[in-house]
């Protein structure tokens, strides 16, 4: 005798719940992922904070490979020719497709705006510094265009722009060399300052720590963390963060021993996302080798713009 089942008693499956079901997972996976991008960027930030802190013989061996001291053999103005960077003086000359004015009043009210001198008076203020990746014959003149670090230099206020670099694998090296030229290190580095963040992976790690960080405006004072915290750890495991960081660890011989003290999340307007790093000089007569989270810092930071108010 065969036998059939009454299709009335097959349960029916919502197909709705098969959404939700596959959006649940999704969800959940994309929290996986992201709870795994925040600890390799908390581990990451660890380490660099360390070798921060630590003397440049001791914070090479914690470089991967170890090397005998985390000095970069980027010193001077004639290492960034041999690297195939010309600086662009043209660049930021007024009427260069207007581009000069657009930065000038676009960069100049954002620093109005949290307590720096907006001027541009090609003196001790504000200087925009562009170095281009020269063209060999037979190379890709796209080479030109997409491989070029530029900055703001403030020596005064001790401050660079990161404004628009598209190699930021030696960001820090570059940055630095752009520094000595305009400051003959005859000033402080006090602050850098990560302008309008795209970078997707420090998107996420901001995202990680707080959504509304991405998603909602954060004018200035904004959110500032101490880099001793699991948030600040975080921020300086990021790309942006790691090359600020970097440029401090290896240059400890011409800028001193500096590390960041803490770094403020903010917007400008247009809900561009800001990352501010405050850079203070490490007391080095309170170091202990084997206590890093133990250090006293000394703070170099304007009144006008005190972190402790943010």
């Amino acid at each position: 005798m065969s036998h059939h089942l009454d299709s009335d008693a097959i349960p029916k499956q919502d197909p709705h719940q098969h959404l939700v079901d596959c959006k649940a997972i999704v969800m959940a996976s994309s929290a996986e992922l992201l709870v795994s991008k925040m600890d390799r960027a908390r581990s990451k930030g660890n380490l660099l904070y360390k070798m921060m802190l630590a003397d440049s013989t001791t914070a090479g061996q914690l470089m991967n490979p170890p090397t005998s001291s985390a000095e970069s053999g980027w010193k001077l103005a004639e290492d960034l020719s041999a690297a195939g960077y010309v600086e662009d003086a043209d660049l930021h000359e007024p009427g260069y497709y207007h581009r000069y004015i657009d930065d000038v009043e676009e960069v100049g009210t954002l620093l109005d705006s949290i307590g720096f001198n907006p001027s541009f008076a090609r003196t001790d203020e504000n200087t925009f510094i562009t170095h281009r990746h020269t063209i060999k014959e037979g190379e890709d003149s796209q080479a030109y265009y997409q491989s070029y670090f530029e900055q703001i230099i403030n020596p005064v206020e001790g401050l660079i722009v990161a404004h628009d670099n598209r190699s930021p694998l030696t960001h820090s090296d570059v940055a630095f060399l752009q520094w000595s030229l305009r400051t003959e290190l005859k000033f402080e580095l006090r602050y850098v300052l990560r302008y309008f963040v795209c970078n997707r992976a420090t998107r996420d790690v901001i995202e990680g720590i707080n959504p509304k960080h991405l998603h909602l405006d954060l004018p200035w004072p904004g959110v500032t963390y101490l880099a001793t915290s699991e948030e600040g750890h975080a921020l300086i495991g990021t790309p942006n963060g790691s090359g600020v960081a970097y440029l401090l660890i290896q240059h400890k011989s011409k800028l001193g021993h500096k590390i960041i003290e803490s770094i403020t999340v903010f917007t400008s307007e247009g809900y561009r996302l800001m990352l501010l790093f405050h850079i203070v000089g490490v007391d080095d007569t309170q170091c202990d080798e084997d206590d890093y989270g133990l250090r006293l810092l000394f703070r170099i930071v304007d009144a006008d713009i005190d972190i402790d108010d943010a």
